[in-house]
Formats: C-alpha cells, structure tokens, sequence
C-alpha cells in the first residue's frame, strides 16, 4: 500500500479557487469545515496514512477569486500559519476574467505567471523550507445535450434536475485552451526555478 508519511504536526494549506473552496463552511463545523472534493480526499487519506503524527490540514480556498486576490491574502490567510507544504490551484478565474474583460490570452497568462512567480518569492523568503505543490489550472467544456446526466455520479437523477447551460462557445473554448496552455507551461517553469512539485 502506497503512503506518504508526514512528520509530527505538519501542516498542509490548500489555497485556490472554488475547486479548492468545495463549498466549504467557514465555521468550525466538522462535517464540511474542508469542502467536498480533492482536498477532503487528500486529508483523509494523509490524515489516515499518519495518525500517529497528526498532521493538520487548512483550506484556504476562495470561490470566484483570481490568483490575485488569492494571493492579495497570502501574508493573512496562509503565511501566519507556517505551513510546510502549500498547494495551489488557481487560474481558471482569471481566464474568465480575461474573456469578460476582453483582455488577450497571452496577457491573461502573462498576468498570471507573474502574479504566481512573486507569491512564490514571498513565500520561500517567509517560509525557507517550505515545499509547494503547483496544480495546473483546468477547464472542461460541458456539451451533454444529448446525454444530460451522463455526468450526474449518482444513481438517482430525476427529469428535475437542470444541467446549466452556460452557452460556452467556440470561441471562448478556443481562448480558454490557448491562455490555459500558455499558463500551464509557464507554472511548470516556475515550478522547476522554485523546487515545487508540479
């Protein structure tokens, strides 16, 4: 069985977007304090894989942000807590942002790596140890016309249940997967210059 140990009281922030959010609540309250999607998965398997060094895990994750404003917090919401690893996943609100704003998707990945490159300094000058984890930003054109619940993963879905139609055209998939690309190659330079895991 594959595991990941961790040492006695690490603590794992997870900052992003709404993917990172997963509907969280922001009280404590131990059912959903941490959202429902990757990063509960990720904390109940490393929290089950090191019981005996009880790590702890934050979930910094802000629907709807820009890694701008994710990072316009970062000396509030994560430096404070001296995490040892730091994951990261943000980026698709900030091509969104570009698409709405008319801004070029060279600019919108331009703006981007930038705005990670100096969260990153200010991270390893605050944080000298710390190992960061760079997920890449992501988008998925939803088209289930035809199928509209082939996606549901629930047994149950009655004829009530309304799949958005957020009317994604050709055109904005086609700006989308350029400023992404772009995105992703740069945050794997990144990656590499800063010794994160990517």
């Amino acid at each position: 069985v594959f595991m990941i140990r961790l040492e006695n009281d690490m603590l794992l922030a997870i900052s992003g977007d709404s993917i990172t959010d997963g509907n969280r609540q922001q009280r404590m309250e131990c059912n959903h304090i941490f959202g429902h999607g990757y990063q509960t998965v990720i904390a109940g398997r490393l929290g089950a894989d090191n019981l005996d060094t009880r790590p702890k895990f934050l979930n910094m994750g802000h629907a709807g942000w820009t890694a701008s404003m994710i990072f316009s917090k970062w000396e509030e919401e994560i430096l404070p807590f001296k995490p040892s690893i730091i994951s990261i996943l943000a980026g698709i609100n900030d091509v969104i942002a570009g698409w709405r704003d008319q801004i070029s998707a060279e600019q919108v990945s331009n703006a981007y790596l930038a705005c990670c490159r100096e969260a990153l300094e200010r991270t390893h000058e605050a944080l000298p140890g710390v190992k960061c984890i760079l997920c890449e930003p992501f988008f998925k054109a939803a088209h289930n016309h035809s199928r509209p619940y082939r996606n549901v993963p629930h047994p149950i879905h009655g004829e009530d249940f309304q799949l958005l139609d957020f009317g994604v055209s050709e055109e904005q998939i086609e700006f989308f997967e350029s400023a992404l690309a772009e995105m992703r190659k740069g945050l794997r330079a990144l990656g590499e210059e800063f010794g994160c895991v990517y």
